[in-house]
């Protein structure tokens, strides 16, 4: 990413973040979405709009700075940054359509996208048998999507969704506790 492309009412993002970080985030952003293209086979109809992952990553390190300063804190939690993330990356559309190709859905592509970020991010957390295999599950998933599509949301309804899989999977553990993103959710077991 060319840091030029930040104007200069940008410093405070640059000061507090650094070169590097943005950097890395943009070409992380980059980097899943063309995977996500190719994955999905959208190769042929789809790209990353350069353009609009800067606006994306500029917009989301702005609100994570604010956040920082308002509660006067160094890091924010894994949460907040898939939820800002995801709102930032719809809000933005970062992948678009080249080609309208009858074909291929490619309607809620930028949805379909986040769905995938968000889900990959919030099972990354969790040991392979910690993820119902029941209809629970898919309901989450299928809900999670409905709401992307069709619903008003912003990053702090993503970020409660995210803490109530993060809950539900919890509950359904036998663990005592689990540890997810710097949160620690402790069950209280009624005998003790």
């Amino acid at each position: 990413m060319d840091m030029s492309l930040l104007n200069e009412s940008y410093n405070d993002i640059i000061a507090e973040f650094g070169e590097e970080k943005i950097r890395q985030r943009y070409c992380s952003i980059v980097e899943r979405a063309n995977n996500f293209i190719i994955a999905y086979g959208f190769q042929d109809i789809a790209y990353v709009s350069d353009n609009n992952v800067v606006a994306m990553i500029t917009d989301y390190f702005t609100d994570i700075l604010r956040i920082k300063r308002l509660h006067n804190i160094k890091k924010v939690n894994k949460t907040k940054i898939i939820a800002y993330t995801a709102y930032w990356v719809l809000r933005r559309r970062v992948i678009q359509i080249s080609e309208n190709d009858a074909s291929v859905n490619s309607t809620y592509i930028n949805e379909k996208f986040i769905l995938s970020y968000i889900i990959d991010e919030l099972i990354s957390g969790f040991k392979p048998d910690r993820i119902p295999s029941d209809g629970n599950y898919s309901d989450f998933v299928n809900l999670l999507y409905y709401y992307l599509k069709y619903r008003n949301y912003d990053p702090q309804s993503i970020e409660l969704m995210i803490m109530s899989f993060i809950a539900g999977i919890t509950l359904v553990s036998n663990d005592k506790e689990v540890d997810v993103s710097g949160y620690s959710i402790v069950l209280c077991n009624e005998n003790e």
